[in-house]
């Protein structure tokens, strides 16, 4: 029901955005294929929070809308939701690896996320039960996806080491808040870090988006 109701929609908007990109972003990879990345890359701040509000949306509309014989599906809902974002960057890469005539390592990066995703899947299910392996899926299909994000775009950009411990911080901040929700334990406190950390790193990202947009007008005056 969780795949249905939120991965597959999700799933439908990344194919279109890919769609998008390889019809116009040819010329953009082309040109600086670095600030490219990066401004892609950059789509995990905004969704960071908005999957954040989303995981705890579903937990406790989903036995609401689906009925009191769904509330198990609550913790699934929430879990599910959090990688939801990272997937949906990974997914919308392939458009620009395709440009960049790298389909052989979309597909070694897409076999290593499912064997990943399968063997955390198991091997927690088997040692721990259910509730585990849902929890270690969810982080290990975020994590995965995010890795295999930032190695489509490698380069020599000397600040990707930075770039990706901010990244980082961006997804496992939504596991925090979550698992404070769902447990009772400590929400404020780890909620209005977040909601500080989110508001930093958004203010950043539009400071960052108003620097390309001046670069944009100026050089082709000059």
């Amino acid at each position: 029901m969780v795949q249905r109701v939120l991965v597959t929609p999700f799933g439908m908007v990344s194919s279109a955005l890919s769609a998008s990109l390889f019809s116009h972003a040819r010329g953009l990879v082309a040109k600086d294929s670095v600030a490219y990345a990066q401004r892609f890359l950059a789509f995990a701040v905004v969704l960071s929070p908005l999957v954040t509000v989303g995981a705890l949306i579903a937990s406790e509309s989903f036995s609401f809308v689906f009925g009191a014989q769904w509330e198990a599906g609550r913790a699934v809902a929430a879990w599910v939701t959090l990688y939801l974002a990272q997937k949906f960057i990974f997914d919308s890469t392939f458009s620009v690896l395709a440009m960049q005539q790298r389909q052989k390592a979309g597909m070694h990066m897409q076999a290593g996320v499912f064997f990943v995703r399968i063997a955390v899947l198991v091997a927690v299910g088997v040692c721990f039960g259910f509730s585990a392996a849902l929890v270690a899926f969810s982080i290990a299909s975020s994590l995965t996806y995010y890795c295999a994000a930032q190695l489509c775009f490698q380069s020599g950009n000397p600040g990707r080491l930075r770039q990706f411990v901010l990244g980082a911080m961006d997804w496992i901040f939504p596991y925090l808040v979550v698992h404070a929700w769902l447990t009772s334990g400590a929400f404020g406190v780890v909620s209005l870090s977040y909601a500080v950390w989110a508001g930093v790193r958004l203010w950043s990202f539009g400071a960052s988006l108003h620097k390309v947009r001046s670069v944009a007008i100026v050089e082709p005056l000059k």
